[in-house]
């Protein structure tokens, strides 16, 4: 592997800013020390093969962008799905490159690159030993991650298009979005044994969850779109939320969010009383709601679309990307939990989310 050459890093720095000093506050240069902040995965374009990590630092207000590719001189790949903080390591999923890239989380500095993979998604850690990654390859699985040799060590079969996992006590529970077909499943794995133990039937092509502050489990369920021939569309239906009883796995409360929009993303505020839902080309707009509210939100959290977003399990401060085009660089927006923007930054090409650090 290939490390940083501080040297080299130095010069090049100096010479950009003797030629372009006004440039430095407005594209300031990586730290090589990212320990106070949040990373943003941005996809890229696809054919570009430009997908790249920024770092936000919360201490100098700045976004850095490109680290992975400025420590450690080669490009990342192509899709740049997610990123997750797991122990000392960042890993970060790169879907069309059918890889895991393993960093360390506060040098940025490459470890290791874990293969075998098939259009993976997100990557979870369990402990120690062992992480779990989705993918859409093979009609939906689970690979099982020896984190001791970063190598695949076994296969969970799971439904279509798995997309985020959620952790809870001895077990993980996976959202099947479909991918390229349709599902209405959520599956219940046991850690222990890697086998799965239930499967919860819930709206089409269910893509996040969150765990309320009442231990009731939050799923926000796509919908599911088919087109004809000439890409109209055939049938359509709607996105929906559920609200589940983690004890008795009785769904206790049913929204319909929309008819003919489709929202992708679900975050939850840290002390577990309020949801934010939203995101993605076709919904755009982020929504807030209590978890004991009767009825959805009839006004946004914010005006603006964005194509993904996160809550800061911290803070509470809300991370929005908007995306205007695959082939330009996005934004960064940040909001205080009441909907107050706090400031925003240019991100690389296509952000789509957050790796938190905890």
């Amino acid at each position: 592997m290939k490390k940083l050459n501080y040297v080299k890093l130095a010069v090049f720095s100096l010479i950009i800013s003797i030629l372009n000093v006004s440039c430095d506050d407005e594209n300031p240069k990586p730290t090589g020390e990212y320990t106070d902040g949040i990373f943003i995965t941005n996809e890229g374009n696809f054919s570009a093969g430009n997908g790249s990590v920024s770092f936000y630092s919360n201490k100098k207000d700045s976004v850095y962008n490109n680290i992975f590719s400025l420590i450690n001189d080669r490009p990342l790949g192509s899709v740049v799905q997610s990123l997750t903080v797991f122990d000392d390591n960042a890993y970060i999923v790169v879907n069309a490159s059918n890889k895991i890239e393993v960093v360390e989380s506060v040098s940025f500095k490459e470890k290791v690159t874990i293969t075998g993979l098939n259009w993976p998604r997100y990557f979870l850690g369990i402990n120690s030993a062992k992480g779990y990654v989705t993918q859409w390859g093979n009609n939906g699985e689970i690979k099982v991650i020896d984190l001791s040799s970063n190598e695949v060590s076994k296969t969970i079969d799971v439904g279509y298009g798995p997309e985020k996992m959620y952790h809870y006590s001895n077990y993980i529970f996976v959202a099947n979005g479909g991918g390229f077909a349709k599902d209405s499943t959520i599956m219940i794995i046991n850690t222990n044994t890697d086998a799965v133990v239930d499967t919860l039937k819930v709206g089409h092509n269910p893509k996040d969850m969150v765990i309320d502050k009442d231990l009731n489990l939050w799923v926000l369920c796509y919908g599911h779109i088919e087109y004809d021939l000439s890409w109209n569309i055939s049938y359509e239906s709607p996105s929906e939320l559920y609200k589940i009883d983690l004890v008795t796995f009785n769904i206790l409360k049913k929204f319909t969010i929309s008819e003919t929009s489709h929202p992708e993303h679900i975050e939850i505020s840290p002390d577990g009383n309020n949801i934010y839902y939203g995101g993605g080309f076709s919904f755009g707009k982020i929504y807030k709601m209590g978890i004991y509210d009767a009825a959805l939100p009839t006004e946004p959290f914010t005006n603006k679309s964005f194509y993904g977003f996160n809550v800061d399990w911290k803070s509470g401060v809300v991370f929005a990307l908007e995306v205007p085009t695959f082939t330009e660089n996005g934004t960064l927006y940040r909001y205080n939990a009441t909907g107050t923007e706090l400031g925003k930054y240019e991100a690389g090409v296509a952000p789509n989310g957050i790796g938190l650090k905890k």
